[in-house]
């Protein structure tokens, strides 16, 4: 018999093969944590649901703004973490962070994601192309604006590959590959807005330029 678990994010459900009504942590609702050995062959999984007409998402873009500047205080070197890009084709991105926020003190600059100037409270991080759930780090440096983070400390899990690729930018070091679990990409894409609101954005941050 088949088990459907509401996690309480938008689009998501949690689901196994076989339910359990036998150990404590299912009868509270977490299945994850299933401690009966027999179901052990049955874990729980999480599932994206494909709706014909989107959920309302209870979170204002200040809400957003306040858990990023949060977040952003918790990345250390090398962290993954997701930003929020204002693209309908490419609503997010995923960076491994080169170090921790900073204030930025350097000349003003303008970059593909807008224009940073002295006083920007910013994430340097190497961008990670792909889609789906591969992704490849590049060495492409880019800032990135801490009201724009939506997830942090993301777990990805590196690909064993036969040959490396090479960055063609000057930096020759090894690029690696990673899988995103669907857990991890549930996380992001609950902290995403459904639409994109440049102009509210905007006045948010007082030093944001598009």
């Amino acid at each position: 018999m088949h088990q459907f678990e509401d996690i309480g994010r938008p689009g998501y459900l949690r689901v196994r093969d076989r339910s359990c009504h036998r150990c404590e942590s299912c009868w509270a609702g977490r299945s994850h944590e299933c401690t009966e050995p027999s179901m052990q062959h049955f874990p729980a999984e999480l599932v994206e649901l494909d709706p014909y007409t989107p959920p309302e998402r209870p979170v204002t873009r200040s809400a957003l703004t306040s858990e990023g500047i949060a977040l952003s205080q918790t990345v250390q070197p090398d962290d993954f973490i997701a930003v929020e890009i204002d693209d309908l084709q490419t609503p997010w991105m995923l960076f491994r962070a080169i170090g921790k926020a900073e204030t930025y003190t350097g000349p003003e600059e303008r970059w593909w994601m807008g224009k940073i100037m002295p006083g920007d409270e910013l994430l340097w991080g190497y961008k990670m192309a792909g889609v789906g759930s591969t992704f490849t780090l590049t060495a492409e440096k880019s800032p990135i604006f801490i009201e724009d983070v939506r997830a942090a400390k993301l777990a990805l899990k590196e690909i064993n590959t036969r040959t490396s690729t090479r960055s063609t930018r000057g930096d020759q070091r090894s690029l690696q590959r990673f899988t995103l679990s669907s857990n991890d990409k549930a996380k992001i894409c609950s902290a995403m807005p459904l639409d994109l609101d440049v102009r509210t954005k905007t006045g948010l941050r007082a030093t944001y330029y598009a």
